[in-house]
């Protein structure tokens, strides 16, 4: 069986909607399923819009559900999942951002892809369904930067529990591979948004408005397709972190 279910989080845009494009792009067999809290307009008889809050154990818990159903009918080889969706919270010191933030940052970042993952590796197994995990992360996983707590913080804990999850497949022997993604720089509305504060909420604002200027983003699509490329690439290790600095 060639066909695959490809799981795209926070798909209505930039990288996420750039990587149902890119999948939609090729003529496949390929069933995309795109999540997210808004509908995305697409005409393909092969893509599936899934409305779902990743903000609460009840969305994510909705959405294993109607993947177990859509799974058991499918006749799939594979499924794949990129946990794309993320939240950068309000960017000021940690020490002034409120409870609230903390724990919508926090839970959209790490523990919705860590519920995802974790239901797909059950459904995949009980289903004899190879599965792919490819965890969207960041260079701010291993370096701090004033004014994003909550989101370094996210991007570090789902690095570990990409790493502890690898380990634990490979010492169960399951049909299956993770692995987390830096894509850089990308030219999304998380950048658009970050140019337009002040040196006073965020001290690297300079930087970053510096990149836009010189045109060093990458754009969703060239990720998008290095990413499509990277799937089922044996050069992408179980557990494995990479950043697309790197190549």
């Amino acid at each position: 069986m060639n066909k695959r279910l490809v799981i795209i989080t926070g798909s209505n845009r930039g990288l996420g909607k750039a990587l149902v494009d890119v999948f939609l792009r090729e003529e496949t067999e390929d069933i995309i399923v795109g999540i997210s809290r808004t509908y995305v307009e697409q005409s393909s008889p092969r893509y599936v819009d899934v409305g779902a809050d990743l903000s609460s154990i009840e969305g994510c818990e909705s959405v294993l559900l109607m993947l177990g159903q859509l799974i058991g009918q499918g006749a799939f080889g594979q499924v794949i999942l990129f946990n794309n969706a993320g939240r950068l919270g309000e960017v000021m010191p940690s020490f002034q951002a409120s409870p609230y933030d903390i724990s919508q940052t926090i839970f959209v970042n790490q523990t919705a892809p860590m519920i995802l993952q974790n239901g797909l590796l059950s459904i995949g197994s009980s289903q004899n369904v190879a599965v792919e995990i490819i965890n969207l992360l960041s260079g701010a996983a291993l370096k701090a930067y004033d004014g994003w707590g909550a989101y370094c913080s996210s991007k570090a804990g789902l690095l570990m529990a990409t790493q502890v999850l690898g380990l634990e497949i490979n010492l169960h022997q399951l049909p299956a591979k993770v692995w987390g993604f830096a894509p850089g720089v990308v030219d999304t509305e998380m950048q658009t948004n970050l140019r337009t504060l002040d040196s006073s909420q965020f001290s690297q604002v300079e930087r970053f408005q510096r990149l836009f200027a010189e045109g060093q983003l990458r754009s969703p699509a060239s990720v998008a397709t290095f990413l499509y490329q990277a799937v089922g690439n044996p050069q992408f290790e179980n557990g494995g972190f990479y950043d697309i600095r790197n190549f």
